[in-house]
C-alpha cells in the first residue's frame, strides 16, 4: 500500500506542477489561466484587487468589464490556483496603506507554464505563450477602460471602486507593443478607445498621462485635468509609439 502510493507522488518539479494544475476545478479553469497569465507577465506587482477585476472581464467575443463577474470577496481567487501562487504584504507608494501583492509562488512556476515540456504534458491548456498573454493583457485593460464612457465616470472614489483603473490606465500601452504581431481584437478596442469612445479616451488621459508617464495621478489631479486641452488620438498614439494602429 505504501510502495503504492510512493509511486503516484509526482516524480519532478514539472509533474507536481502538472498535477496542481490539473487538479483546477473545471469551472475555475479559465479564471486560473486569466490570473496564471497576468502573474506571469504583468509590468509590475499586482494587488489581490486588481487581480480579482480580471475575473470581472468577459473576454468572450467582444472584451467587455461586467461587475455581477466578480467575486463577493478578492481574495477568493486565491482558493483557485492553489499554492502555485503566494501572497505578500506591500505599502502603498503613495498612501502608505498597508496591501495585498499576489505573485506566482516560484520563478520556477512562470519556467513551467512559458516551456515547450508543458504543451507536451497533461497540463498543456495552461500553456502561456509570452505575446498571446499580452494581447489578452491588453484587451482585458481596453474592456476596463471603455467602461469610463461618459465625462462624469471617474469619481473621488474611482481607485478604490475600480482597483484595475491605474494598472490598466498606465500599462495598456506596454502590452500592446509586445502584441504587435497578433493583434486583431486589439486593434478593434484601441480604435473604441481613441475614435468611437472620445469620454473613454479623454478619462484614460485623466488616469494616466503619457506626457508625464514618471508621475502617478491621484485621483483629485485626474478630476481637475480639463478635458477641453487633452491632445488628440493621433498625438498619443504617435507618443506610445502605437502609430501604426
Amino acid at each position: 500500500m505504501l510502495r503504492k502510493a510512493l509511486a503516484s507522488l509526482p516524480k519532478t518539479l514539472d509533474d507536481t506542477y502538472a498535477r496542481i494544475l490539473c487538479s483546477i476545478d473545471e469551472v475555475h479553469r479559465e479564471n486560473a489561466l486569466k490570473i496564471l497569465r497576468w502573474l506571469a507577465y504583468s509590468a509590475r506587482p499586482l494587488q489581490i484587487e486588481e487581480v480579482a477585476e480580471v475575473i470581472a472581464v468577459n473576454i468572450e467575443d467582444h472584451p467587455q468589464f461586467d461587475p455581477e463577474r466578480r467575486f463577493p470577496e478578492p481574495r477568493d481567487i486565491l482558493t483557485i490556483c492553489s499554492s502555485l501562487v503566494t501572497v505578500g504584504a506591500t505599502e502603498g507608494s503613495r498612501d502608505r496603506v498597508t496591501r495585498e501583492q499576489i505573485r506566482l509562488a516560484h520563478f520556477s512556476v512562470k519556467e513551467y507554464l512559458v516551456s515547450e515540456r508543458i504543451r507536451a504534458g497533461p497540463a498543456s491548456q495552461y500553456s502561456i505563450q509570452e505575446i498571446h498573454t499580452n494581447v489578452s493583457i491588453a484587451e482585458i485593460c481596453l474592456a476596463y477602460l471603455l467602461q469610463f464612457d461618459n465625462p462624469t465616470s471617474l469619481t473621488f472614489r474611482t481607485f478604490e471602486e475600480f482597483p484595475l483603473a491605474r494598472y490598466a490606465a498606465r500599462y495598456w500601452t506596454q502590452h500592446a507593443r509586445v502584441a504587435r504581431k497578433d493583434m486583431s481584437a486589439t486593434h478593434l478596442l484601441i480604435m473604441e478607445l481613441f475614435l468611437s469612445k472620445r469620454d473613454a479616451y479623454a478619462n484614460w488621459i485623466r488616469l494616466f498621462d503619457p506626457d508625464r508617464p514618471e508621475r502617478e495621478l491621484d485621483i483629485t489631479e485626474s478630476l481637475e485635468k480639463d478635458m477641453k486641452s487633452i491632445p488628440s488620438p493621433l498625438y498619443y498614439a504617435s507618443l506610445v509609439g502605437l502609430i501604426e494602429s
